[in-house]
């Protein structure tokens, strides 16, 4: 009996070798350039390994892959009148969390039309990456216009999709 009992362990710790073995490592995000559209214009998106700060309000990663918005897309606001705007901050990389979700938020500032006050808000960028090689997520503004004495506020959500190119 006990040496039924052994070969019966001694199966059970080769079994979870093997499928150890056979599992390898843990599937992970994929690095590369990830291409997307709005309306307004294309955009990319960089994953790459490495080692880059933490985005404000997120946790240290173990995952050594940073992720920066390399290529910009255009806001615009239509109000009185169309004003473009392109928020170059996310350009910066950072750590790109085990949940592969980021969020960065940044304000801007541009001038307004000639005699009123420079527009002020903010952007924010949302991105969550799958372990397929495919990114969701949104391009957020909110910008309050001045238009001669008229105050004009600007709000609008983006959503976007982007593939590992």
């Amino acid at each position: 009996m006990r040496r039924v009992l052994m070969i019966a362990c001694a199966i059970v710790a080769v079994l979870a070798l093997s499928a150890t073995a056979i599992a390898g490592k843990p599937a992970t995000y994929k690095a590369g350039t990830y291409n997307g559209k709005t309306p307004v214009k294309p955009f990319s998106i960089t994953v790459k390994k490495g080692s880059c700060k933490v985005a404000a309000g997120q946790k240290k990663s173990s995952l050594k892959l940073c992720v920066a918005l390399t290529k910009a897309p255009e806001f615009e606001c239509h109000s009185p009148t169309v004003i473009g705007l392109t928020v170059t901050t996310f350009a910066t990389p950072v750590q790109l969390p085990a949940s592969g979700k980021v969020i960065q938020k940044t304000p801007v500032s541009f001038e307004g039309l000639p005699g009123s006050a420079p527009s002020t808000g903010e952007a924010t960028f949302t991105v969550a990456f799958k372990k397929n090689g495919t990114a969701t997520g949104s391009f957020d503004l909110s910008v309050t216009q001045y238009y001669g004495t008229q105050v004009i506020p600007c709000s609008f959500s983006q959503p976007f999709t982007a593939k590992l190119h």
